[in-house]
């Protein structure tokens, strides 16, 4: 479907512009950590993702390079009291402000599984480079996705760079959970004890704790495990610190600042 090729791709020249003018303000690794997204090139922007984030990095240096004042040391105080106040009547959507067009979406009924799994991979992270995310479980069904997703896209709510607002649907209680039968906390309920507190019977056995015992206990560490955590512990920090090191350099660079990440 062409016409929804152009609005992947639309998404996702918002979502590299972030990318690039948190790149630029030194924030989007603390946007990374805050939400777990990594700004990537990949995704509906295809072969030019990479220099579409480049071009929006240099334009916000030069522009923040003339304007050097851009901000002050209260953004985050100003976040925490716009949160708490609760948003302002007149204030449009996220989407809105961040210039996606929710109505330009077709809706799910005429939309495969696969067409709503293409949208979720780019609207999701452009939510949350702008300050909301949606933390569905890793299984959960796209066409049950999507809804809640849209309904994040359109609520009133700030954009901001230091912090975010992370919707995980957790009440605490897996009975009567956002999730249903995909809550991750099932896996550490029994099930008997599940439908006798009020949850539904309907649920896969599968989706419980099928083991004996505590169903919140820890796995024992085997022998190799408590092995080799004892000889690390016996070394001295300098040891410890090369290990360290080793590990870090073995893992993948990161794919914005390459070797230079974590530099400034």
């Amino acid at each position: 479907m062409r016409y929804l090729d152009q609005l992947l791709r639309d998404i996702a020249l918002v979502r590299l512009r972030r990318c690039g003018e948190l790149a630029a303000r030194q924030q989007l690794h603390l946007r990374e950590h805050m939400l777990g997204y990594s700004c990537t090139f990949h995704g509906a922007a295809g072969e030019e993702g990479a220099a579409i984030f480049e071009q929006q990095r240099l334009k916000t240096e030069a522009t923040d390079q003339s304007r050097p004042n851009h901000e002050d040391g209260s953004e985050v105080e100003r976040n925490v009291e716009s949160f708490l106040r609760g948003p302002d009547g007149a204030m449009p959507g996220l989407a809105a402000r961040i210039g996606i067009d929710l109505e330009a979406l077709p809706p799910a009924d005429v939309l495969s599984d696969e067409q709503l799994s293409a949208i979720i991979a780019e609207m999701k992270p452009t939510l949350a480079l702008h300050g909301a995310t949606l933390a569905a479980p890793k299984d959960y069904p796209p066409r049950l996705e999507y809804p809640l997703l849209l309904k994040l896209a359109r609520s009133k709510r700030p954009i901001i760079s230091t912090g975010g607002f992370v919707d995980d649907g957790c009440s605490g209680d897996p009975v009567g959970c956002t999730w249903g039968m995909y809550c991750p906390c099932l896996k550490y309920s029994r099930k008997a004890e599940f439908v006798s507190d009020g949850g539904d019977p309907s649920f896969p056995d599968e989706r419980f704790y099928q083991g004996e015992g505590d169903p919140f206990a820890l796995p024992e560490r085997t022998p190799e495990e408590l092995a080799e955590q004892a000889a690390f512990d016996a070394l001295p920090l300098e040891e410890k610190m090369k290990v360290w090191d080793a590990e870090a350099a073995a893992a993948p660079p990161c794919p914005m600042h390459g070797e230079a990440c974590g530099a400034w």
